[in-house]
């Protein structure tokens, strides 16, 4: 696990300076046990106008334990793709060689997704690391309809207030709806 801070949370630690702090819903996939809860997070600086937006994964498992992570804006690209080439991969999972084989992306901050495959039991799984903890998910497409909501709201956020000039004419409202 990274210890590196995302770009997010060094902006929010700047002393004598306040700022905005905004939360809006974004769709959240499912999670095998406990409960998942996605979520943009925006800080900006109003003497400024600098800002930075990250997602914010809130996982609580079957016991109430409770695990937050966030990744930034500039990452979830990066996070989509990976999510996409393993359920691209899947497939071909159990005609491997290797006994065990997974799947890992982690982003700099330490959130992680990926999958496993046992040859022996034929068990696999697909999960994300929220501060460092693992939570098995019903389906990693479910994931990826989740970070294509979450990256089209901050596209949609930052058109709404004026930090993008794509998409003028389209109506300012954020989608909330779920992935499945």
């Amino acid at each position: 696990m990274s210890n590196e801070r995302t770009h997010f949370e060094e902006f929010s630690k700047a002393g004598g300076v306040l700022f905005i702090k905004e939360h809006f819903k974004t769709p959240s996939p499912k999670a095998r046990f406990g409960k998942l809860v996605f979520d943009i997070r925006r800080i900006s600086n109003p003497r400024t106008g600098d800002s930075a937006i990250a997602l914010r994964i809130e996982y609580t498992d079957q016991y109430d334990n409770q695990w937050i992570d966030l990744v930034d804006e500039e990452e979830l690209p990066s996070l989509l793709s990976a999510a996409q080439e393993c359920i691209s991969q899947r497939e071909s999972l159990s005609g491997l060689l290797a006994d065990y084989i997974e799947f890992i992306f982690t982003t700099r901050s330490g959130f992680g997704l990926g999958m496993y495959h046992e040859k022996k039991s034929a068990d696999s799984g697909e999960w994300i690391k929220v501060a460092g903890t693992t939570c098995f998910l019903r389906d990693l497409a479910d994931l990826v309809k989740a970070i294509e909501r979450s990256i089209a709201n901050i596209a949609r956020l930052r058109t709404i207030l004026g930090e993008n000039a794509d998409d003028a004419d389209e109506p300012h409202r954020l989608s909330d709806e779920g992935t499945g």
